[in-house]
Formats: C-alpha cells, structure tokens, sequence
C-alpha cells in the first residue's frame, strides 16, 4: 500500500522520537523529496494550537537561514500533523563527534559560528528553541550545518519538568537547564545559551559536561554547576563555555555576550559578513500568513500510484564486491542501495555485510538477542529493538538493506531514543561480534575506544580541572 497525505507520498522511516516520526517523502507533482515529521495530534497540547503556535509556524515557513531547516508547510489530518521539511542527508553532526572522539577547536568553532548564528535569528523572530539537543543538530551535504525543530518544541510537552523527566524513561537531561529541573518556570531564551554550552563542550571533549548512571545524581550535578575541563583546551575555550553553563540565569552569557567573545570572535566576521544584517531583520506576519500557517488535508492509501506519478527506477549499475565495498568507504553509500532503500541520509552507523538477506537478517538477530538488546522483527529485514544501558533505556531499529550486489547487503543502525553516546558505544561493540560476515565499515565509523569508556574518563578524570559555573572572570 502506498500512504498518501495531501500531495506527498510518504515512505520509509528516517528517524523517531518520544513524539513524532520523520518520514522520507515525495511531493508527487515536482518529485521533489522532503523529510516529513509526523505528530499525533493526540500529544499536541490543544490549548496551544491557536494564535501562539500558528504564529511561530507561520515565521517558520517564512525564515530563511542557510544553517535552519526550511519548513515548506504544515498539514493537518483528523488524527496527525504534518510538517514537510526540507531533507537533509549529511546525518547527525553528533555522530562525527564520536567518529572523530571530539574535534578539534577549529572544526568546534566552525561549526559553533553557525549554530549561534541560526540561534541568534530564531531568538531575535521571539523563537525559542527549547529543546537543542544532538538530534536536531543535521549535516547536509556540504557539512553545512542546520538546526531542525525550531518552534516546534513548544508544541508537545517534553520539557515541563523534573517530575515529567523523571517519568521518561528514554534518555536523559543531559542538555536541560537547571531552571528546568527546578520546575520553577524558566525563561526558552535563556534556557538555550545553556544548551549552547552543553553542545560545545561535547564538540571539543567527546563527552557530556554533566552525566551520571543515575538520574537524581545527575539532576544535581547540573544543579551544581561543576565542570571537569580537559588540560588540552585552551583558556578561552574554558571561559566561553563556563560563561554559558551559568547556574544562574541572570549571570548566564547572553548571544551578544558570545559573540563577543574572543574564542568566538576568530573568524566569524569572515564567515558572516554576507549574511549578518539578514539575521538581525525582522520578520513581518500578516494575519493571512498566521491563519494559513496550518492547512487542513487528508490522508489515504492506495495500491499503487498513478504511472505519471512513478519514479523511474535506477539504471543498472555493474560492481563486483570490492567496488561496493570500495564505494561504501569513500562514502557514495547511495550508488550502492535499490528502490525505496536508497541511503539518502548520511550515517556512522552502517556496516556492510556478505550473504543473503534472510541469512544475515537471522545473524544480526542472534547477536542483539545475545546482547539482551530484545529485539523483535518487524517484517523480515527490520529489527526493534530496546535495552538498558546506564540505567537508560535506547532504543534503535536495525534494518538489513539490499544493494546492487545480490551477494552484499548493507546493516543499518538508526538510533530511536536515548544517550547517543551510549547508542555508539553499543553499535561498536555490536559491531564487533559481526567480523565473521562484516566485510567493510563507514570510514568514519565504528572505532575501537568508545568516548564514554571507563578507561578514558579515568584518563580523562586524572588530567581535567573542575570548574563551578558560578560568575568567571576573564
């Protein structure tokens, strides 16, 4: 059956949150494809859906900014949303963290300038993120980086709390704000600085500032404000990051503060000269805009498209093993996949195996089993799957896919909820058990240390200062 909503064609699952589901789709008319995030209405807080939410969607389908998503529109069924985004396909800048184990400050600072920059122009919009964290943060092609999710955080209630981030099982605050945790109201704007912080430390540690096994620890080590430094970052580094990581919202850096900065400063100007008096202008809605920020549609399924509506199928492609393999290292993952399986999206987590699907589908299944990971088929080539890791809960699907080789199929790990760091941690040791059928891996995937093994963060602990987030000094 083919799923349908308004004009699109929605097909397999890119990605799935506590939430929503990101499906990859087609408009049907242009070709044109779209990541298209899927919301039961059901978990939409209805007393939201007027004028604030349709504000914020309305300035989304308007902003334009080289490092945010570009929303196209927003439909809405009896029973979803449906926000058709634009697709990005350079996967998640979090998993070139762990494939790199931490970057170095320039590639930090890269990648931090654009970041601050898609920030600045939501908040200064009066958009608030509210939840950056590693899975909103996407690659596109050109390693540009893009924030996805903006205002659409507001509409489900996934940050109300200590009480509610107690109840979630999967994953853990690691990104929240101490006010957060407090339950004592808080301000998104400012929430987002200290995410900010969060987010550049991981870049140039490879690790969480604030983690711990166990939940309630955690809550007071954010609420406590002390940070473990590597010795190898540089003093400005520090100060930025410490200066964002305020326990107290009213000493926490602001965007201009962090601009200003000098480990900031180096750079950026270059960067964004072209685009600077872009993102300080501000957007004018029209109560048109804001009426039809949300379009009423519909959703059916058929047996198959219209001709006119089919996409061509691929030309024949002739390779031997060592080509696809050869292909799969230098990352033209796409020129080896068949029909709806095509890899579009960027991922460190593929593996390439030698067998036949139903053979290789049986191994993969016996080793997560054996990892108590409880995995469970869903057709014949996806794998869900669930397991406790540091007292969390991840959860993955783990799809065998078919190449242009009859005798090569690709293992794919798609993270659903939780640590990312834990879900590297587990692929690679999953990865590991697979050496009798795995005959190549992504050039940027599974290493030998995990960034979170004891080993290194007692490496780590022993050449580290310990900083509180309490008022530095430059």
């Amino acid at each position: 059956m083919v799923k349908i909503v308004a004009n699109y064609e929605i097909m397999r699952t890119l990605g799935q949150g506590k939430y929503s589901k990101v499906k990859f789709g087609r408009d049907l008319e242009t070709g044109e494809t779209y990541a298209i995030k899927i919301m039961n209405l059901s978990y939409i807080k209805k007393e939201q859906m007027e004028t604030q939410l349709k504000r914020e969607i309305a300035i989304m389908k308007i902003m334009k900014h080289p490092n945010i998503v570009k929303l196209k529109e927003v439909l809405q069924t009896e029973n979803n949303m449906y926000v058709i985004m634009e697709l990005v396909t350079g996967g998640e800048l979090f998993d070139r963290i762990v494939a790199a184990e931490k970057f170095d400050e320039i590639t930090a600072r890269r990648y931090f300038h654009q970041l601050v920059s898609a920030v600045e122009y939501c908040h200064n919009q009066g958009i608030a993120h509210r939840d950056l964290k590693p899975e909103n943060l996407l690659l596109d092609s050109t390693d540009r980086l893009k924030i996805t999710d903006f205002g659409l955080s507001s509409i489900v209630p996934n940050k109300l709390g200590k009480s509610q981030l107690l109840k979630t099982t999967c994953g853990t605050p690691n990104y929240v704000s101490p006010e957060v945790i407090k339950e004592k109201g808080y301000d998104g704007f400012i929430s987002d600085i200290w995410s900010l912080g969060v987010i550049l430390y991981v870049m140039l540690t490879g690790r969480l500032p604030f983690d711990d096994r166990n939940i309630n620890v955690l809550f007071k080590k954010i609420e406590s404000g002390k940070v473990d430094y590597p010795i190898h970052l540089s003093k400005e580094a520090k100060h930025l990051i410490s200066s964002m990581l305020q326990v107290n919202p009213k000493k926490r850096y602001t965007i201009a503060q962090i601009k200003a900065s000098k480990w900031f400063q180096i750079g950026y100007k270059e960067e964004f000269a072209v685009i600077m008096p872009h993102i300080q202008s501000k957007i004018e809605l029209s109560n048109s805009d804001i009426k039809n920020a949300v379009k009423d549609s519909f959703y059916k399924e058929v047996d198959q498209l219209p001709s006119s509506s089919t996409p061509k199928p691929p030309s024949e492609v002739r390779m031997n093993a060592f080509d696809l393999a050869s292909q799969f290292v230098m990352g033209s993952i796409s020129k080896m996949a068949t029909g709806q399986d095509a890899l579009l999206i960027r991922r460190q987590t593929r593996l390439v195996a030698l067998g036949k699907t139903e053979e290789i589908s049986e191994k993969v299944f016996q080793i997560l089993k054996n990892e108590r990971a409880n995995p469970k088929f869903k057709g014949t080539t996806l794998i869900k799957c669930y397991m406790n890791m540091a007292d969390t809960v991840i959860t993955m699907n783990v799809a065998i896919l078919k190449t242009v080789s009859d005798s090569l199929l690709i293992i794919e790990f798609r993270r659903g909820k939780g640590n990312f760091l834990a879900f590297h941690q587990f692929f690679r040791h999953v990865a590991s058990k697979m050496s009798d059928f795995v005959v190549s891996a992504n050039s940027q995937g599974p290493k030998s240390n995990s960034p979170t093994s004891s080993n290194e963060q007692q490496t780590q602990s022993s050449s580290t200062e310990v900083v509180t987030t309490d008022a530095p000094k430059q």
